[in-house]
């Protein structure tokens, strides 16, 4: 049941925005049913979250990117 799923992890993500694996999960879902340009807007959410995540220790170190 994608439908359900689906509506089950963008829930998930309305709650918790920065769940980079509900992101993911929903994006492969999105693809496997044929969702190509949700799919690809979820991927790059996941991209992003992923670049926050590497980033944040390096600002507690030096603070913020100017």
């Amino acid at each position: 049941q994608p439908e359900v799923a689906a509506k089950e992890l963008r829930e998930a993500i309305r709650i918790d925005p920065s769940q980079y694996s509900a992101h993911y999960r929903l994006a492969k879902l999105y693809q496997s049913m044929g969702k190509t340009a949700d799919a690809k807007a979820e991927f790059e959410t996941v991209r992003k979250l992923h670049e926050q995540k590497d980033e944040e220790p390096l600002i507690k170190i030096s603070g913020p990117p100017k």
